[in-house]
């Protein structure tokens, strides 16, 4: 508990963290929820993607198992947004079958995870015959990102920034800066790689 108190210290802003589960839902169901962008996500959990990470009792989870259930969360999307727990299934499943699940319909998607990111097991982030559904790796590429916890490339450069963050924006640039050169190639449209892209990369350095 000291540990925890501890790492939680360093998370937080504040000095004291409020654990109520009454009142957290009634902040989620309020405007302030809305100003830090708490409240967009949870919308989008209830009504397109789910992604709810529990801690279930007979599991490896590494925290207090048993505590926290997929009915919290159903309880989140029923009292702040009057969803239903049926509701949230069908729109999870609607969103995968438009989208292709494993089996995604799209192309030129480069899939990215942290090799320390539990919600990595989400994405597409092995090698396609562990899969049931087959899919193009060319297509589809995937790259783990070593050392990294969740979209960690994406935050504002830092001078702690590990080798393995530099290396996958260096992976994102490369990536993004081929498809435009064999789209240049195959007469497709007229890019300069360099002027429309200079800015992603001077973002990601």
């Amino acid at each position: 508990m000291t540990t925890l108190s501890k790492l939680s210290k360093l998370q937080s802003r504040t000095s004291c963290n409020n654990i109520d589960w009454s009142e957290m839902i009634n902040y989620l169901s309020s405007s302030d929820a809305q100003a830090d962008g708490t409240r967009s996500w949870l919308w989008q959990t209830c009504t397109e993607v789910g992604f709810y990470q529990t801690c279930p009792l007979n599991s490896t989870c590494p925290f207090g198992k048993g505590f926290h259930n997929l009915d919290l969360d159903m309880e989140i999307c029923q009292k702040a947004f009057g969803i239903s727990s049926e509701f949230v299934e069908r729109n999870v499943q609607d969103t995968l079958d438009y989208y292709g699940g494993w089996a995604m319909k799209g192309t030129r998607i480069l899939s990215l995870n942290g090799d320390v990111d539990p919600w990595s097991a989400l994405s597409l982030n092995v090698k396609k015959d562990f899969h049931d559904d087959d899919y193009d790796q060319d297509a589809l590429p995937t790259y783990w990102s070593r050392g990294a916890s969740h979209h960690f490339w994406t935050h504002k450069v830092d001078k702690s920034d590990g080798i393995g963050i530099m290396k996958t924006r260096e992976i994102i640039y490369g990536w993004v800066i081929n498809l435009l050169d064999s789209e240049i190639k195959q007469g497709e449209g007229k890019l300069d790689t360099t002027t429309e892209f200079n800015h992603l990369y001077l973002s990601m350095k």
